[in-house]
C-alpha cells in the first residue's frame, strides 16, 4: 500500500473512488439512507487501516470529517483571457451553458428573446425557493407547506404565474408536485451548510460581467461544496457547474473541493473536484463566448445554430430550419 489510505476503486454511495479517507470492499459498507455530497452515514461500516486491518466501530461519517479542510489558492494569479473591446456583456451562468449547446439561441436570449413559461419550469423554480427556505430556516410542516408556497409565489413569481396563465385556485396541482419534490429533497443530509442561492458575480474584464446564482454551498471537513439542484432530469451539467467554479474561483481566490449536482427527482447524481485546468478552460469558453457575441452584435450577423433537444423550447424555433429537423425528429 502506498503511503496515503485510499478508496477503493469504485464508487460506494456518492463518495468519490478516489477519496483519500480509507480503503474498503463494497461489500463491507452498507450505506443507509441518502448521503449528500460525499457524507456517508452508516454505523456498520468498516474502514480498512494502513496495516491492513478492519478499524471497527468508525462509520465513514466520522472518517470524512477528519478530514482538514484544505483550501485551494490560485497559484499562480488568476487572469481572465484578453477578449476583444465592445459592447458590455453579462454573461450569466444559465447565458454560458446556452451558447455551449447553440450559440444563437444564446444571442437571442441577450436581446431579450425567451420562449413561454412552462409549468414545469414554474414548479421548478417554486420548488426550488422552497428548497433554500428549508435550508436556511428549517424544515417546513406538511400543514405549512401550502402557505409557504403561497408566499414565495406572492414575493417574487407572481408575473411568471401570470405568464404561465395559471389562475391562484389552480395551484393545488402545482403545490402538490412541489410538495412531492421537497418529501424527496428532506432525505438529503444537510451537514455544514453554510448559504442558499449564494449570489456570485465578477468583472474580470472591462465590459464583462460574469454572474451565477449556486443553488447552496456547504463547507465541510473536505472543503467548499458548490451544489446544483435539479427537479428534472440530472442531464449534463458539466458546463454549469465548471461555471460556478470560475466564479467561485475568481471572487474567493480559490477552487472549490467539490462542484456538485443533484436531481431531487430521480437522485441521479454528479460530483466532480475542479482543477485549476478546469478554471483556466472555462475562462477560455467564457472569453469565447463574449467575443462570439461581440462579433454578432457588431457585425449583425448570426452565430451558429446547433440542433439538439434544447429546440423544443426555443423562441428561435420558426425561423431555424435546423431545429424544426431537430423537433420532427425527436417527436416522429
Amino acid at each position: 500500500m502506498d503511503g496515503g489510505l485510499y478508496l477503493g476503486s469504485r464508487n460506494v454511495g456518492c463518495l468519490p473512488a478516489r477519496l483519500p479517507v480509507a480503503r474498503w470492499s463494497a461489500d463491507d459498507v452498507p450505506l443507509e439512507g441518502n448521503c449528500l455530497g460525499g457524507v456517508a452515514a452508516s454505523s456498520s461500516a468498516r474502514a480498512l487501516g494502513g496495516d491492513g486491518r478492519f478499524c471497527s466501530g468508525h462509520s465513514l461519517t466520522l472518517l470524512f470529517r477528519l478530514l482538514p479542510s484544505i483550501p485551494m489558492p490560485l497559484d499562480p494569479q488568476f487572469l481572465f483571457p484578453p477578449v476583444t473591446p465592445g459592447e458590455d456583456v453579462v454573461l450569466s451562468a444559465s447565458a454560458f451553458v446556452t451558447y455551449e449547446r447553440c450559440p444563437e439561441q444564446a444571442a437571442g436570449r441577450m436581446r431579450g428573446v425567451y420562449g413561454p413559461e412552462s409549468r414545469s419550469s414554474f414548479v421548478g423554480g417554486l420548488a426550488h425557493r422552497i428548497f433554500a427556505r428549508h435550508l436556511s430556516s428549517g424544515p417546513i410542516a406538511d400543514s405549512d407547506l401550502t402557505a409557504a408556497c403561497r408566499e414565495e409565489i406572492g414575493g417574487s413569481m407572481n408575473p411568471k404565474l401570470a405568464a404561465l396563465g395559471l389562475k391562484p385556485s389552480q395551484l393545488s396541482g402545482v403545490i402538490e408536485d412541489v410538495a412531492s419534490l421537497y418529501g424527496r429533497f428532506k432525505t438529503l443530509r444537510a451537514e455544514g451548510f453554510v448559504g442558499a442561492e449564494v449570489a456570485l458575480q465578477s468583472e474580470p474584464a472591462d465590459g464583462v460581467v460574469l454572474r451565477g446564482s449556486v443553488d447552496a454551498v456547504f463547507d465541510d471537513k473536505g472543503g467548499v461544496r458548490l451544489v446544483d439542484w435539479k427537479t428534472g432530469s440530472l442531464g449534463d451539467p458539466d458546463a454549469q457547474l465548471a461555471f460556478y467554479a470560475l466564479l467561485w474561483a475568481i471572487e474567493k481566490d480559490e477552487i472549490p473541493a467539490h462542484i456538485e449536482a443533484v436531481s431531487v427527482k430521480t437522485g441521479e447524481r454528479s460530483d466532480s473536484v475542479p482543477s485549476r485546468a478546469l478554471i483556466d478552460g472555462t475562462a477560455v469558453r467564457a472569453a469565447q463566448a463574449v467575443d462570439g457575441l461581440r462579433s454578432s452584435w457588431d457585425s449583425g450577423e448570426s452565430l451558429d445554430r446547433v440542433a439538439g433537444p434544447w429546440c423544443r423550447w426555443c423562441p428561435l424555433l420558426d425561423d431555424c430550419s435546423e431545429g424544426r429537423a431537430a423537433v420532427d425528429l425527436l417527436t416522429g
